[in-house]
């Protein structure tokens, strides 16, 4: 339709729904966690443009973004009243508690066999 602006599809790197969904063999309608994997240069489109558009998505309860480089990963979630709420993981022992599908994971558990001490210019 001529003006009508068409919202963009995003491929995370993964994405997870705990209700029937068979909408595609490609991509989920209804799902309750994003994570994404971000590197310097998809970061400012990871932490803005696709923060802001996940955010827009009724089913979603948890948005994890992992940085490849370093161990941190920055958790944006739904609080009880469906506001949301920001939370930064930057020491191996923290926990991660997401809400679905319902886990306890610390950040050793997401880094585990990552070598930090090679480059990323190296391993490509």
């Amino acid at each position: 339709m001529p003006g009508q602006r068409l919202s963009p599809i995003y491929y995370p790197d993964v994405v997870v729904s705990c209700q029937p969904d068979e909408a595609s063999d490609y991509f989920l309608e209804k799902p309750c966690l994003i994570v994404e994997v971000t590197s310097k240069s998809t970061e400012w489109k990871d932490y803005a443009e696709k923060l802001i558009a996940h955010q827009k998505l009724d089913t979603l309860l948890a948005y994890l973004i992992v940085a490849q480089d370093q161990p941190l990963a920055t958790l944006y979630y739904r609080d009880a009243d469906g506001g949301w709420e920001v939370a930064r993981f930057d020491e191996p022992g923290q926990a991660l508690n997401l809400p679905c599908p319902t886990a306890a994971l610390s950040l050793a558990d997401i880094y585990q066999g990552v070598d930090f001490s090679k480059t990323v210019a190296e391993e490509g």
